[in-house]
């Protein structure tokens, strides 16, 4: 008997130990996601798009620490990219996506963001909220008319673009939205 049972629990730890394995690099130190929604854009943009992993590769390598969550910013696109502070030899940013499906464009946004991030990563001398929109009026154009600090990048759209193609070329085998038991294209976001 306690050898049957052992047999069963090895596939069951199996199973258990390579969940943990894509859970553990979709959430790199480097980037924090406590929202599970996001934490699957991670993982199928790791998964499935080049563009992403480099970008993800990049922020790893970066003195950022990248948090990422869903929410409402009602006065904004779809994402939204903040400074938050410097503390000691890292920067904390905070990317926020305001969406309801988890397709590709939801992973296309989050790399649109996290190209964002780059460019923060790049500019080691910005420091606070001032320098980093000196930063976006330098490299960046307006994206907004209402809101004065609403800037996007020729290389964040291109990023966005190149991940939604990538995603495209090679489909999900099995999708985001069954995975958690609704269908692709009408899974719900969180409760707002």
């Amino acid at each position: 008997m306690g050898r049957r049972r052992s047999s069963i629990l090895s596939p069951f730890l199996l199973i258990v130990l390579a969940g943990s394995f894509a859970r553990s690099h979709a959430q790199a130190p480097c980037i924090r996601a406590a929202d599970s929604g996001i934490n699957l854009l991670l993982e199928r943009g790791l998964a499935h798009s080049a563009t992403f992993r480099r970008l993800y590769e990049q922020l790893g390598q970066s003195d950022l620490i990248v948090h990422l969550e869903r929410g409402p910013q009602p006065w904004l696109g779809a994402g939204f990219n903040q400074f938050v502070a410097e503390v000691g030899e890292r920067r904390f940013v905070r990317i926020t996506l305001k969406v309801a499906l988890l397709d590709a464009d939801a992973v296309a946004l989050l790399g649109h963001e996290l190209q964002h991030a780059v460019e923060l990563a790049d500019a080691p001398d910005v420091d606070d909220i001032d320098g980093y929109e000196r930063l976006y009026r330098r490299i960046g154009y307006r994206s907004c008319s209402r809101e004065t600090r609403c800037f996007d990048t020729v290389a964040a759209v291109a990023a966005g673009r190149a991940i939604r193609r990538e995603l495209r070329q090679r489909p999900d085998p099995i999708s985001l939205a069954r995975a958690g038991g609704g269908d692709d294209e009408t899974r719900p976001g969180p409760a707002e």
